[in-house]
């Protein structure tokens, strides 16, 4: 098995060559003229957007608090999955649940990594 640190400082290198590459693209794109009227159509219509939802929205309060309870529930529910899927693992049985389809899931792990100090 390689080691971690090995593999590790093989990535950082490769992101920061990722990073010299996109930035050479970016400055191709920057000197481009017709890219950047696009970029500059692209802002107006992205305003026009905003103020267009904003009305929407306005018209639409009740419904719009309604869609905001439901993402927190939503969210809090997946987050009580997660602790019993969690809780349920460590006690060594299986977790498994169907939809209304009758699709089986289980859950996956990830580990993911954080800077110490």
């Amino acid at each position: 098995m390689q080691d971690i640190q090995d593999v590790y400082n093989r990535i950082q290198q490769k992101k920061k060559d990722r990073k010299k590459i996109k930035s050479l693209f970016n400055e191709a794109f920057d000197g481009n003229t017709k890219i950047q009227e696009l970029k500059d159509e692209i802002k107006k219509l992205q305003a026009q957007k905003k103020e267009i939802e904003m009305e929407v929205r306005a018209d639409y309060g009740t419904e719009l608090q309604d869609l905001e309870n439901i993402e927190s529930d939503i969210k809090s529910d997946q987050e009580l999955m997660d602790d019993i899927a969690i809780s349920t693992y460590m006690k060594g049985e299986s977790i498994s649940f169907k939809d209304e389809d009758d699709t089986e899931f289980e859950p996956v792990f990830k580990v993911s990594y954080k800077k110490v100090g």
